[in-house]
């Protein structure tokens, strides 16, 4: 499995990676601030732990990419989700 993944990962490391929008989610809430994650609505299913891992399998990557319609999907739930993060206390 491991060599597979490996393998994987030189063919399309120049190539970069695609993210969907609760991974890119995880990615710029946990950049922003790590104990955020465990208190916004859509990053409560992740851990800082699961953020660490992402960051490692992104590592190998030259490029994330994204899509416009992926951007607004996380600004959506970013902006749904303001309100239910409570930052305050």
């Amino acid at each position: 499995m491991m060599e597979q993944t490996s393998r994987l990962l030189g063919l399309y490391a120049k190539r970069g990676v695609l993210i969907d929008a609760n991974i890119l989610l995880l990615y710029l809430i946990g950049s922003y601030d790590r104990s955020l994650i465990s208190r916004f609505k859509r990053t409560r299913q992740f851990t800082v732990e699961d953020y660490a891992t992402l960051l490692l399998l992104l590592h190998p990557f030259e490029a994330v990419i994204t899509t416009p319609n992926i951007l607004i999907s996380c600004l959506q739930m970013i902006f749904a989700s303001h309100s239910s993060c409570n930052t305050m206390g």
